[in-house]
């Protein structure tokens, strides 16, 4: 009947994006470089292309409109200039007129490794809690400074890291509503990051 019809189509459409989907990425100077090739397209109304750092949580860096309706190869790319050193995954959601998401399957990128970086802070804006994802090439002490917009020191805490990847979580559930910096310091370099308290 026309459920099952319609059930069957529903099938198909899915099948088609799923199979058609060319995802692929490429490391370059001036980011990560993602491009994607749809075979066929049927009321597609969006791509959100998503980054992780331990490839289980995603985050969304970019929205890119699609054709919407085509039987023709349609061609995208996004370059991602924030990319951190390091591994990088990416996945990509569709999303159709209907609400209805598909997400593509994961690749990864491997940047040169820098020595110490802030790789990500987040939320930001925050409310309670900030969490400062930072980068380290040997187990060391380092030391986490907070300002304010007119260099006033709010907070400062000495943390023990361990080579590669680590993360700090910081209460500014009493700062006053404003912009700060994060500043990290690792015994010879400095990394700050802009974070606003709402």
């Amino acid at each position: 009947d026309h459920r099952d019809l319609h059930t069957a189509y529903r099938r198909q459409r899915q099948m088609c994006i799923r199979d058609s989907l060319s995802f692929e990425g490429e490391v370059q100077t001036e980011g990560n470089l993602l491009q994607w090739i749809t075979a066929t397209e049927i009321d597609n109304d969006y791509f959100t292309l998503e980054r992780s750092i331990d490839g289980k949580t995603f985050e969304g860096i970019a929205t890119v409109e699609s054709q919407g309706n085509s039987q023709n190869l349609q061609s995208y790319e996004f370059l991602d200039r924030n990319a951190p050193s390091g591994v990088t995954y990416y996945q990509l959601r569709q999303t159709d007129f209907n609400g209805q998401q598909t997400v593509s399957h994961t690749i990864s990128l491997q940047r040169g490794e820098r020595a110490f970086e802030i790789v990500r802070v987040y939320p930001n804006p925050a409310k309670s809690e900030v969490n400062i994802n930072f980068t380290i090439s040997e187990e060391r002490m380092v030391e986490i400074s907070v300002y304010n917009i007119k260099g006033q020191q709010f907070e400062s805490l000495k943390v023990e890291s361990t080579k590669g990847i680590n993360e700090v979580e910081l209460n500014v559930s009493d700062y006053p509503t404003g912009i700060y910096f994060v500043q990290i310091f690792d015994g010879s370099n400095t990394q700050t990051q802009k974070i606003i308290k709402k």
